[in-house]
């Protein structure tokens, strides 16, 4: 079954409801957050009624249109985002992002230099991991999801 026009095979019985990332998202998070393309969104409860959501494989500027991205599309293998709690049918709003630029999501877990891992795929555990570390992000993080990686500013 396609849904909503998009030419996206949707299973019978749901909803399609609009983009979470992209050109075609409501937010536009290409222009806002440079991430034009996501794999899988991890979504969970951020206790102030709102909603965190780290996604895996992202890619910005470069990115061809389906599938990954080549590397030089401004991949990150993870970032970070948060959105006020709404209802599931009134679109997923992702209003902030964790960044190391203005207007720039940031890679929030970092790849192991000396591992043989292609990406980092987040969980639920390894952000909270980053938001209990001190120092790691900034106060606002828990409300605004603003952050600054070490000498970005």
């Amino acid at each position: 079954m396609r849904g909503g026009g998009s030419g996206v095979d949707v299973a019978s019985g749901t909803t399609e409801v609009c983009w979470v990332t992209g050109k075609d998202s409501p937010v536009h998070t290409g222009s806002r957050a440079a991430v034009s393309a996501t794999d899988l969104g991890i979504l969970w409860d951020a206790g102030d009624s709102g909603v965190l959501v780290a996604f895996g494989d992202s890619y910005g500027t470069g990115w061809c249109g389906h599938g990954a991205g080549p590397r030089h599309a401004d991949w990150r293998c993870n970032v970070l985002a948060r959105a006020p709690l709404t209802e599931p049918s009134d679109r997923l709003m992702l209003g902030s992002w964790v960044e190391d630029a203005p207007g720039h999501a940031a890679q929030v877990l970092p790849r192991d230099p000396d591992a043989r891992e292609e990406t980092v795929i987040p969980t639920a555990r390894d952000v909270g991991a980053l938001l209990a570390r001190p120092g790691a992000v900034d106060d606002e993080l828990r409300g605004a999801v603003v952050v600054h990686r070490r000498g970005h500013r």
